[in-house]
C-alpha cells in the first residue's frame, strides 16, 4: 500500500500534528476536572450518583466504539480524528453551560430535571465522540510509527497527559480567580476545537492499514504478543488497558475528593494529588518508548505495576500528606506505558486487521470507566473516600499479572 507521507519534513509535520490532536483531546475534559466538584455540589448529587453521572462518559463510548473501526474505513483516520473532536468540543460546553445554570439560577424541580438530562447527555456525547477520536488518533500515530520504524506511540500519549495537566491547571487558574465554568467551558471547547481542524491537512492522507501480516524482523514498531490463542491474548489485552485506565480514572473521578474531604488538604491543595499524577504520567510516557526499545515491553510494564504497588500501597498506609503526593507519582510513573502498549500489541495482532483489533482492546477497555464510578461510588458511600484510592494499588498488580501477555524482550519478538 502506497503511504502518502514520504519526506522526512512530511513525517516530522505529522507527528506535530498527531501530537496536536492528543493534546486536545486531553486537554477539552481534562480541564473540567477539578471543577467537578464543583458540578456534583451545584446539581447536589450523592456519592453513587456522582459516580453514575461520570459513568455515562463511559457508557457513550462502549455505545460508540464498536462503530470507530468502520468509521476509520470510509472516512480515514485523518478525518475521523479532527471531526469528532467537535462532539468533545460541545460536550464540555453542554456541561459548563448545565452546571452553571443549576447553581445560579433558581429553578423549578422540572427545570432542574431538564438540567441534569441535558448534563447526563453531555457526559454521553462525550464518551460518544471520544471512543472513535481514541481509534482514529491513533491509527494515525501507528501509521507514523512505522515510518519511523521504532516505538513513538507512548510519547503521543504522554502528549495527551500534557494536554490533562494544562486542562487541569486552566481549571486551578479559573477556580482560583472566580472565573465561572460556563466561560471556563467555552473558551476550552473553541480553542481545542480550532486547534484540532487547523492541523488535519497535516496529517497522514489516504486510507489506513487493512493487514497486520508482514514480519519485519528489524521492525522494532511492533509490540508483538506471547503465541497464545487469539481470544486469550486479546482478552489479556483488555485487562492490562482496564488496569492502566482504572489509576486514571481513579485520579480524575476521585483523586480531588479525596485530598479535599478524607486528606484535609484544603481547597488550594485539593488538586495536587491529581496534578501529580498527571505530571509523572506524561512524564513516564515520554521515556517509555526508549524503555521499551531497550528492555521490552513485558519487562516495563511489569515494572511499572510493582512501581504502583508498593508506592500507592506505602503511601495509603502511611497516609500523610507528603507521602500521598509519592504515591500519587508512582501511580501516574508506573502506569504511563500501559494502554499504549496495549493498544500497541492488539494493532499488531498477526492475521487481524490493525483497526479492528484497536477497536475491541479500546472498545471493552473503557468498561473500567463504565463500571469503576458507580460502584466505587456505592463502596465510598458505604465506607470511606479512602475505598476509591485503594483501587490504584490493585490495578498495580492487575499490571503486573498480565504483563506476561506481551513478548518478553524486544518489541519484535514473538515467543
Amino acid at each position: 500500500m502506497e503511504q502518502a507521507v514520504v519526506t522526512l519534513t512530511e513525517c516530522r509535520k505529522a507527528r506535530a500534528a498527531i501530537f496536536a490532536l492528543f493534546f486536545t483531546n486531553g486537554a477539552l475534559l481534562g480541564s473540567l476536572v477539578l471543577r467537578f466538584p464543583e458540578i456534583k455540589d451545584a446539581f447536589g448529587l450523592s456519592s453513587s450518583a456522582y459516580g453514575a453521572t461520570i459513568a455515562l462518559s463511559s457508557l457513550g463510548g462502549i455505545l460508540a466504539g464498536p462503530f470507530a473501526a468502520r468509521a476509520v474505513r470510509r472516512l480515514t483516520s485523518r478525518v475521523v480524528a479532527s471531526a469528532m473532536t467537535i462532539g468533545i468540543g460541545l460536550a464540555v460546553l453542554l456541561i459548563g453551560l448545565t452546571s452553571t445554570l443549576r447553581a445560579h439560577a433558581g429553578v423549578s424541580p422540572t427545570v432542574a430535571t431538564i438540567l441534569y438530562v441535558i448534563l447526563a447527555s453531555s457526559f454521553l456525547l462525550n464518551g460518544c465522540s471520544d471512543s472513535i477520536v481514541d481509534v482514529a488518533q491513533n491509527m494515525q500515530g501507528f501509521r507514523l510509527q512505522r515510518l519511523y520504524g521504532r516505538p513513538i506511540i507512548s510519547a503521543f500519549h504522554g502528549m495527551w497527559s500534557v494536554g490533562a495537566a494544562v486542562g487541569g491547571l486552566f481549571g486551578v487558574l479559573t477556580t482560583t480567580f472566580h472565573i465561572s465554568l460556563l466561560i471556563h467551558s467555552l473558551v476550552a471547547s473553541c480553542i481545542c476545537i480550532a486547534l484540532g481542524f487547523a492541523v488535519m491537512p497535516f496529517t497522514i492522507r489516504g486510507a489506513d492499514p487493512q493487514d497486520n501480516n508482514e514480519d519485519e524482523a528489524d521492525d522494532s514498531s511492533r509490540v508483538r504478543t506471547v503465541s497464545w490463542h487469539p481470544v486469550l491474548v486479546l482478552a489479556l489485552l483488555v485487562i492490562l488497558c482496564i488496569s492502566g485506565m482504572l489509576i486514571e480514572d481513579a485520579a480524575s473521578s476521585w483523586a480531588t475528593l479525596f485530598m479535599r474531604d478524607y486528606a484535609h488538604a484544603g481547597a488550594g491543595l485539593a488538586g495536587s494529588g491529581y496534578v501529580v499524577l498527571l505530571t509523572t504520567h506524561a512524564c513516564g510516557r515520554f521515556i517509555a518508548d526508549s524503555l521499551v526499545h531497550r528492555y521490552g515491553p513485558r519487562a516495563v510494564i511489569c515494572g511499572g505495576g510493582t512501581l504502583i504497588l508498593i508506592g500507592m500501597g506505602s503511601a495509603l498506609a502511611i497516609g500523610t500528606f507528603p507521602a500521598l503526593l509519592v504515591g500519587f507519582a508512582a501511580a501516574g510513573l508506573g502506569c504511563a506505558a500501559s494502554v499504549p502498549l496495549a493498544y500497541n500489541a492488539a494493532h499488531d495482532i498477526r492475521g487481524m486487521n490493525p483497526a479492528t483489533g484497536l477497536t475491541i482492546v479500546s472498545w471493552l477497555g473503557r468498561l473500567a470507566f463504565l463500571a469503576a464510578p458507580p460502584l466505587v461510588g456505592l463502596v465510598v458511600q458505604h465506607t470511606s473516600l479512602l475505598s476509591a484510592m485503594i483501587v490504584i494499588p490493585l490495578a498495580g498488580a492487575g499490571l503486573v499479572l498480565t504483563s506476561t501477555v506481551l513478548a518478553r524482550r524486544g518489541v519484535n519478538v514473538q515467543e
